[in-house]
C-alpha cells in the first residue's frame, strides 16, 4: 500500500464504515508510537529472513543495528513461529507463486491505490491463493473474518495472477503470534470480485463527498488520526454519558440483559474517548493553552536513592545496617529466564515442568471472539474463586 494514499488497505476498516473521516483526517500526521515501531520492526526482520531464505536465529546483530531495528528475543520466536506457518504453505519442489512484502496494484477500483502483502502463495494444484497479514500486536485481536485489508490484498493478486493461473478460492489468514492462534477465512473468488463492486468502490466513491458521512463506533475510532478533532465522535459519546447524569439511565439491576448487551460495546469507546479527552487537554495546556478552571501542576512522584549504589551500601553499613537488611534477593521473571537459556523454544524442554499457568479472570467478550466460552457459571465460579 502507499503510505499517504488515503484510502490505503490498513485503514479500509475504518474509511468504508465512516467515510468523512478521510476528509477529517486530511493534515493530520501519523504520530509513531513505540507500539508501531514494534510493529515495523517484526514486519523488517520477516522481510529479511524471507529474502534471503534465513531463520530468525540467523540474522545477525550487525544487521539488526545497520537496519536501524531491534529484534529481542521474544520477537525473534513470534516472528520464526510466522515464518514456520507460511513457510509450510508452500511444500517443498512446489514452484508456485509465491510474494512477501509484494506491492500489488489496486488501482482498478481505487485509483493510484496500492497495497503491500506480507506474504502470498498460489497453490496452484487446488487453485487456491493463500494471502497472510502479520499483526504483531497483542492489545486487540483482529478478525479474518470479511477482513477488507486482506480482501483488498487479495484483489491486488488476483489481478496480476487471473490472466496466467484459474483460481477459484482465496483463504486469507490473519497471524498475530501474541494473541492467538492464526484467524483463517475462506471466500471464492467470485465473492471477493462482488465485494469490490458492491463495498469497496462505492465506500471509496463515498469518501469523495464533502459532506461524506462521520460515523463514530469502537473500532472505525480506535486508530483514527481525526479521533480527537471528531464532532460526530464527541456528540455520540456526550449523549451516552447524559444518560447517566440526566437519570436516563438505569441501574444495571433494572435493565434487561438485552439493554445491557446493547451498551456494552459503547462503554469501551466511551471510556478511550473520555481518555483521549484527557490526554488531549494536557497536552493543550502543555503548550500554553488555558483549560477553563483547571491550572497545570507538577505530579506526584517518589523518592529515588540520589548517589551511586556502592556509596549508599557503604553509608548504610557505616550506620549498622546489615547486607540482609539492606537488600532484597527475588527469582527473576520466566520471560528473563528464557532469554538467557536461549529463548521460549530452547528453554521449555528444561523448565516447563516449573511452570503452571492458573486459569485468567473470567472476561466478558463478544461473541466473535475465538476464546472458547466458559462451560456454566458453576465452573467459573469454582476456577476463580479465591
Amino acid at each position: 500500500m502507499s503510505a499517504h494514499h488515503p484510502l490505503g488497505a490498513s485503514s479500509a476498516s475504518r474509511w468504508l464504515v465512516c467515510p468523512g473521516s478521510v476528509r477529517l483526517s486530511e493534515g493530520i500526521p501519523d504520530q509513531q508510537s513505540a507500539y508501531a515501531k514494534e510493529g515495523s520492526d517484526a514486519h523488517l526482520l520477516a522481510e529479511v529472513c524471507l529474502q534471503n531464505g534465513l531463520d530468525t536465529h540467523q540474522v545477525s546483530d550487525e544487521l539488526e543495528t545497520l537496519k536501524g531495528a531491534t529484534w529481542p528475543e521474544e520477537m525473534r520466536e513470534h516472528v520464526q513461529a510466522f515464518l514456520d506457518y507460511v513457510r509450510a504453505l508452500t511444500p517443498a519442489g512446489k514452484a508456485w507463486p509465491t510474494f512477501y512484502e509484494a506491492k500489488v496494484d489496486l488501482s482498478p477500483w481505487i485509483p493510484g491505490c496500492f497495497g503491500t502483502v506480507d506474504f502470498a502463495v498460489l497453490d496452484a494444484d487446488h487453485k487456491l491463493l493463500h494471502v497472510v497479514d502479520l499483526k504483531y500486536g497483542q492489545g486487540r485481536r483482529v478478525s479474518a473474518l470479511n477482513n477488507s485489508q486482506l480482501l483488498m490484498y487479495a484483489l491486488g493478486i488476483l489481478a496480476g495472477l487471473e490472466h496466467l493461473f484459474e483460481i477459484e478460492d482465496v483463504k486469507m489468514h490473519i497471524f498475530q503470534p501474541r494473541v492467538g492462534p492464526p484467524d483463517v477465512f475462506e471466500s471464492s473468488v467470485a465473492e471477493i470480485y462482488g465485494w469490490a463492486e458492491t463495498v469497496l468502490v462505492p465506500g471509496a466513491k463515498a469518501t469523495e463527498a464533502e459532506d461524506a458521512p462521520l460515523v463514530p463506533g469502537e473500532s472505525q475510532c480506535f486508530f483514527c488520526r481525526a479521533r480527537n478533532q471528531c464532532p460526530a465522535r464527541a456528540k455520540a459519546n456526550q449523549d451516552l454519558a447524559r444518560l447517566d447524569f440526566d437519570g436516563s439511565l438505569l441501574p444495571p439491576n433494572l435493565m434487561t440483559l438485552e439493554e445491557i448487551a446493547e451498551l456494552l460495546p459503547k462503554l469501551d469507546e466511551l471510556k478511550r474517548w473520555a481518555t483521549d479527552l484527557q490526554d488531549f487537554a494536557l497536552k493543550q495546556a502543555e503548550a500554553g493553552e488555558r483549560i477553563p478552571g483547571y491550572k497545570l501542576v507538577e505530579g506526584r512522584s517518589n523518592r529515588v536513592w540520589a548517589v551511586d549504589e556502592d556509596d549508599i551500601r557503604r553509608h548504610l553499613h557505616a550506620l549498622g545496617l546489615t547486607v540482609a537488611q539492606i537488600t532484597t534477593s527475588k527469582l527473576v521473571g520466566i520471560p528473563a529466564i528464557e532469554k538467557l537459556l536461549g529463548g521460549p523454544k530452547k528453554a521449555q524442554p528444561h523448565i516447563e515442568a516449573l511452570i503452571m499457568k492458573p486459569p485468567g479472570k473470567p472476561t466478558l467478550v463478544p461473541e466473535t471472539d475465538p476464546r472458547e466460552a466458559l462451560s456454566s457459571a458453576h465452573s467459573a465460579r469454582n476456577d476463580f474463586a479465591e
